[in-house]
């Protein structure tokens, strides 16, 4: 169960991946303002990511070292991206090397999660179609290529200055694609990841029982 362990681990490290750059860069960007719309969206995303928090599918369990520790709880992710947020409005060339950042490490996190469920599927001799293996391929694909395009996005106009020159359609099936990537990937991988609890179960609070010993007249 080591590879389950190691996808699991994976897999929330690309959900926070997510969060960091679909939420996170939406509040980066709400420094140089946005429309209605995707105040909205954005405000979506991090109901969305409130809810997997709730669930409990980034509980730190899967971790069997420290790197996957870290995978599990990006915390230097996370004060990196506050930092962005914090300067973004004094440095805004800060803005753009943060969605670069984030945009690099929500398409690694995709890759990672690929390789690692890949190997536990072989090393397990898991059958891809009976399994629902081919739902997790088939989702993995879709946001990768999707995060690709949008990752290529935001590298070139930070290298050279121009842009893909997409179809706005393409652009926004990509973006929805990614956006959508917390319910489609948590309804793929149900036989492989941990189950969600939005309850908390009470825990019973255990009476000593006083022993009653017979003593003889």
């Amino acid at each position: 169960m080591h590879t389950l362990d190691r996808f699991r681990a994976s897999l929330k490290f690309s959900l926070w991946a997510w969060a960091l750059y679909w939420p996170g860069g939406g509040l980066l960007l709400l420094v140089g303002g946005l429309d209605p719309i995707s105040i909205l969206v954005v405000g979506g995303c991090v109901t969305s990511f409130l809810v997997l928090l709730a669930g409990g599918a980034l509980r730190t369990t899967s971790s069997r070292n420290l790197r996957d520790l870290f995978l599990e709880r990006p915390l230097y992710l996370i004060a990196a991206l506050v930092l962005f947020i914090a300067f973004a409005s004094l440095l805004p060339a800060l803005e753009n090397a943060g969605l670069l950042l984030y945009s690099a490490t929500w398409t690694f996190a995709l890759g990672l999660v690929a390789v690692r469920f890949h190997r536990h599927v072989q090393e397990e001799g898991i059958p891809v179609w009976s399994s629902r293996a081919d739902q997790v391929y088939l989702v993995l694909g879709l946001t990768g290529a999707a995060s690709i395009a949008v990752f290529l996005d935001a590298l070139l106009p930070f290298m050279a200055g121009t842009t893909l020159g997409s179809p706005a359609t393409f652009v926004a099936v990509c973006s929805w694609v990614n956006i959508l990537f917390p319910p489609l990937v948590m309804v793929a991988t149900r036989p492989f990841r941990e189950p969600l609890s939005f309850r908390r179960a009470a825990k019973a609070i255990e009476q000593p029982v006083p022993v009653v010993v017979a003593v003889k007249a």
